[in-house]
């Protein structure tokens, strides 16, 4: 198992789980033996049109819930923050937050305050 632990509190980063599991959320606490998560996501297939999505890793636990969840590091592969895309659509996901696109940053750059 590789749990680095240079990560920011609110960091969105991608935990692989020994079961293969992809979870995607957001690092809150480095623990001697867990990790604490909130908001974890999984991703997985839709059937309808065969994209990646991300779907709520515990089902039973509503995934804007700003509580952490530890999870063990015995049962995880490997931890390594998210890229910049997962990242945008992980926060547009759960907080309603959408992301500039380039031409928009660009645009908004060339303002005159």
């Amino acid at each position: 198992m590789l749990v680095n632990s240079n990560y920011k509190v609110g960091d969105v980063i991608t935990i692989k789980m020994a079961t293969a599991e992809e979870v995607v959320a957001k690092f809150s606490e480095n623990h001697d033996d867990a990790i604490s998560v909130t908001k974890p996501l999984v991703f997985t297939m839709n059937p309808q049109d065969g994209n990646a999505m991300l779907i709520p890793w515990l089902m039973s636990v509503d995934h804007r819930d700003p509580n952490p969840i530890r999870v063990n590091k015995s049962t995880i592969i490997t931890v390594t923050k998210a890229n910049k895309q997962i990242a945008d659509h992980y926060t547009q996901v759960t907080s309603s937050i959408v992301a500039a696109s380039a031409a928009e940053t660009a645009a908004v750059s060339k303002l005159k305050v």
